[in-house]
């Protein structure tokens, strides 16, 4: 929970090369058994990576094409008669000289750019199938209890906004037992997944997983203020 949790506060803080590391080495550390968490945050910051790699291809494109606009407007500006000249000396001009010495800085730099690039891109590819194939191994055990989790992050959302709005007053009076039962069918539903998820993960024997979802089952519990129970 504290790895995922950082990852995804690196993740808002779009720090992309730090949320990769995080993902590889803790995916690394315990033999990709939360690959499944971790792998679609390492694949949404490589994909930021390559969008902003093709941006700067794509700026260094604009600046040759400027460069050659203004190459060209200057040489237009150039009288014929020192063109003949340059042209029988075998010399260039001076807008030609700097035109092309900012082509080949710009060559240069967008070759580099390009092979960044691909590199950046054949990493986002290898992301995405160790990705499929972590997601096709996973059991259903395994998924239901990911899918009890989205719905958990959501009801906590929910609550922790209607307290707020209940201290800011913000609710009118005759709206409250509406979301009290909106939230109370939302809490009935999460304990029902949490349930069934706790069921399914001690069938496969898979231990733990199990005290997970039994410590994020107590949570809920506790969140509302049913200590013995939790």
């Amino acid at each position: 929970k504290l790895v995922v949790f950082a990852a995804q506060c690196l993740y808002h803080m779009r720090r992309w090369e730090r949320v990769i590391t995080l993902c590889r080495r803790f995916n690394a550390v315990t033999c990709f058994q939360f690959a499944i968490t971790l792998l679609p945050l390492a694949i949404g910051a490589q994909r930021e990576i390559c969008t902003q790699s093709s941006n700067a291809i794509k700026r260094t494109e604009a600046y040759m094409e400027q460069a050659n606009q203004e190459y060209t407007r200057e040489k237009a500006k150039l009288p014929r008669k020192l063109l003949r000249q340059l042209a029988l000396q075998g010399a260039i001009s001076v807008p030609e000289q700097l035109y092309r010495h900012r082509v080949a800085i710009y060559e240069d730099v967008l070759q580099r750019q390009n092979r960044l690039h691909a590199a950046w891109t054949g990493w986002l590819e290898a992301l995405e199938g160790a990705y499929l194939r972590a997601s096709q191994a996973v059991p259903a055990a395994t998924k239901q209890l990911q899918q009890t989790r989205v719905a958990l992050a959501s009801f906590v959302q929910q609550k922790i906004q209607y307290a707020q709005e209940l201290e800011l007053e913000q609710v009118p009076v005759n709206e409250i037992p509406m979301k009290e039962r909106v939230l109370g069918a939302l809490s009935a539903h999460l304990k029902e997944g949490y349930k069934k998820s706790i069921e399914l993960l001690r069938k496969r024997q898979t231990h733990t997983f199990v005290v997970q979802a039994l410590h994020e089952l107590g949570n809920v519990h506790w969140l509302e203020g049913k200590g013995k129970t939790a």
